[in-house]
């Protein structure tokens, strides 16, 4: 049997690549193998709803629209001038349909279809008829790609005392106008199209096999001490160069498969020698990140840096543009910085570039990515937030110099993100090099979805949590250390309270840690108690010039209009709350009643603007760990944690649990309400970790393999939040 199996091994290469061949054949048989179907669609409604509507006619078709609350009338009048855009969600447009009433013969419309780019597809006159509801225009359009943008023009010419209305449906996107003017609803315009589509599941069954069957080829090589086995030696040693070809690499990978993609699924026209490197450039990525795994699995803070390149560049490109939670307020802050002004002004100019260009879905990336822009027409963008600008000093940069270079301001928009993304990474990795203990506690807490999202994004969370969480990292290096406090900590500590205190002040009683140093405290030097009256002189004076930049600082139109319309006052709130010591209480039950559900899911679990629900292995698995890692499968390290450290650790979390809540009470709650509005799950990131870390026992009572089970783990959850991303915005 041996021998067999001997025998059989030095046909390996050979019979791996028969399969691979057996294998590319098949994958160029199903390629250029398509079926084709007719796409029924109407805007603004379900898939089902469109097919009833695109069959029935008549007297049917109008009991279908009377039957339902989403569908009115628009009553016209004679030249009146509508603009409808849509989206097509099919190949070719073939027939386009209206629902018009109107009461009296003698009245017509003139119709024009155009393409995004302003090209002519369709441009008649329609005469309307009492006794007709839906109107069918024959269009037969070129071919184009999936969710590309039309434009329909219409222009009633209505006679003196007829009655005319077209149907229209609830679907506010502000694509319809009136006259210049923006309607709430949408028409309620169909389209009749061709669809064609691949035998996906096939094709990507057949492109895992041919990924996996080059990699044993590599692991032969490798086995073999072949090629590859010397071309990781020499990768293995120098691992920042390591770091930076795979954050290259891992992007151009990327942006290569969103070519794919975009092939794939809105042109329906897959380019066989594109589809075979790709196969192939995955293959050689995977293979590479399993060697760099396996030879620094020992290393935690390595294989942080290892997994979070990609998958922190996976949330760069899958979340759209603006599509974090107050991102584009935060872009527009950003974009201010990189004009060098520091003030707090909500106006700025930005390239009209930006403005005109729509990253509507992942079809649009690489055109906007790769447009050059000379920056010479600019147009208001008057939303930038009041956050402080050293909360975007680091995206700011890339929005510099791609306006100094001429470059795509996308370029720029996605370049700022992966800038923050880069910063989080590197004090990720600081953190774990510098804590005693609770070092999978942070890995893990590292990985969660929105903290992932939030630290690539624009937000002033971005730089809020990584300062947070270094502070608490820094707290128990210094806690739990032989040292003696140095001169340097004093710096570092005090650095980290001034972001805060300039940033979102709501956070420094996290520092209320700091207080269980009273040992170390106390063996400070004279000299290192100057310097700490140094460092809160040079905060003070860095607050103050921050409030003369304050001056005339004016909040954006839509928060005023949010506290106007809902009777938002804090003075009066507090009034409330003090008016009577148990609406206090009475508050926090209420809120955490109502909202507890919200911001367990909102912790983790609810993606983009709050609109993509996690997939249930994901968000169960992803808390499983979350909770497990401190309970289970880490111990202090040998590092003695009294009770009373505990309980402190405790009453901090709770405390600023408490002030978040309360803070925005004040900030974002109508006057007399128990329920705080405006808290999201993801204002306790900075937080939670504290209560874990307590949790943490003097004994592991589980021992596995961490180093290999806990990566593998968190990158399959983390594919499947990539499977959600995709789909909700695809």
């Amino acid at each position: 049997m041996k021998g067999k199996f001997e025998k059989i091994g030095k046909y390996k290469y050979v019979i791996c690549l028969i399969l691979l061949i057996c294998s590319f054949i098949c994958s160029c048989f199903f390629v250029n193998k398509k079926e084709s179907y007719d796409i029924y669609s109407f805007n603004g409604i379900d898939e089902n709803t469109s097919q009833v509507l695109a069959n029935e006619n008549g007297n049917e078709l109008k009991k279908v629209i009377d039957s339902s609350d989403i569908f009115k009338k628009i009553n016209l009048k004679n030249k009146d001038r509508l603009i409808q855009n849509f989206w097509n969600t099919s190949l070719s447009i073939k027939k386009i349909q209206m629902m018009i009433d109107v009461n009296d013969v003698g009245n017509s419309m003139d119709v024009l279809l155009l393409k995004e780019n302003g090209k002519e597809i369709y441009n008649d006159k329609i005469e309307l008829l009492p006794q007709k509801l839906k109107y069918t225009l024959d269009i037969n359009s070129d071919r184009y790609q999936k969710y590309d943008k039309f434009t329909l023009k219409l222009k009633l010419n209505i006679k003196e005392k007829s009655k005319v209305s077209i149907y229209s449906c609830t679907y506010h996107d502000g694509s319809l106008k009136i006259n210049g003017k923006s309607q709430e609803d949408v028409l309620l315009t169909g389209t009749e199209g061709l669809g064609e589509r691949y035998r996906s599941k096939i094709i990507f069954s057949l492109a895992a096999i041919e990924v996996l069957l080059i990699i044993f080829m590599l692991f032969f090589n490798y086995l073999d001490n072949g090629i590859t086995k010397k071309v990781t030696l020499i990768l293995n040693k120098k691992k920042l160069w390591i770091f930076v070809g795979e954050w290259f690499v891992t992007s151009g990978l990327i942006l290569f498969m969103l070519k794919i993609f975009c092939d794939w699924y809105y042109k329906v026209a897959i380019q066989l020698p594109l589809y075979l490197l790709a196969i192939i450039f995955a293959a050689l990525y995977l293979f590479i990140m399993i060697i760099l795994f396996l030879n620094m699995k020992e290393k935690i803070e390595n294989i942080f840096i290892l997994l979070s390149i990609p998958i922190g560049l996976c949330f760069t490109f899958l979340i759209l543009p603006g599509s974090v939670p107050d991102e584009p307020v935060h872009f527009a802050k950003a974009y201010l910085t990189s004009q060098f002004n520091f003030s707090f002004t909500t106006h700025l100019k930005i390239t009209s570039q930006f403005v005109t260009t729509e990253i509507r879905n992942y079809n649009d990336i690489l055109p906007a990515i790769f447009k050059l822009d000379h920056y010479k027409t600019l147009v208001p963008y008057n939303i930038a937030c009041a956050y402080h600008f050293i909360l975007y000093i680091f995206s700011a940069l890339p929005l510099l110099l791609t306006r100094l270079l001429g470059l795509s301001v996308f370029l720029g928009y996605y370049c700022g993100r992966m800038m923050n993304l880069m910063v989080f990474i590197a004090i990720g990795y600081y953190i774990l090099k510098i804590v005693p203990f609770g070092k999978w506690v942070f890995f893990v807490y590292f990985f969660n979805p929105v903290l992932l999202q939030q630290s690539m994004s624009y937000s002033s969370d971005s730089l809020i949590n990584t300062v947070c969480l270094l502070a608490i990292a820094y707290f128990l290096k210094l806690k739990f250390s032989e040292e003696d406090i140095q001169n340097k900590d004093i710096i570092i500590v005090f650095l980290l309270i001034g972001i805060i205190l300039l940033a979102k002040y709501i956070y420094l009683p996290l520092f209320g840690i700091y207080f269980l140093l009273f040992d170390k405290l106390k063996n400070m030097k004279y000299k290192q108690w100057l310097l700490c009256v140094l460092m809160i002189l040079l905060i003070g004076l860095v607050y103050y010039g921050t409030a003369l930049l304050k001056v005339n600082a004016k909040a954006l139109e839509s928060l005023d209009n949010y506290v106007k319309e809902n009777n938002v006052n804090q003075g009066s709130q507090i009034s409330f709350l003090l008016s009577n010591p148990k609406n206090i209480i009475k508050m926090y039950i209420e809120t955490l009643k109502n909202k507890s559900i919200f911001y367990f899911n909102s912790f983790i679990g609810m993606l983009g603007v709050l609109a993509i629900p996690l997939n249930c292995f994901s968000y169960f698995g992803y808390y499983g760990l979350m909770v497990t890692t401190p309970l289970l499968l880490e111990d202090t390290n040998g590092n003695k944690i009294k009770k009373g450290c505990r309980v402190w650790f405790v009453f901090v979390t709770l405390a600023l649990i408490s002030l978040i809540i309360l803070g925005m009470y004040f900030q974002w709650t109508p006057v007399g309400t128990f329920i705080t509005e405006g808290v999201q799950g993801r204002y306790f990131i900075p937080v939670i970790i504290i209560f874990l870390l307590s949790l943490v026992p003097l004994k592991k009572k589980i021992s596995i393999n961490m180093n290999i089970i806990i990566p593998i783990y968190l990158s399959v959850v983390e594919i499947l939040v990539f499977v959600d991303v995709i789909r909700y915005f695809m």
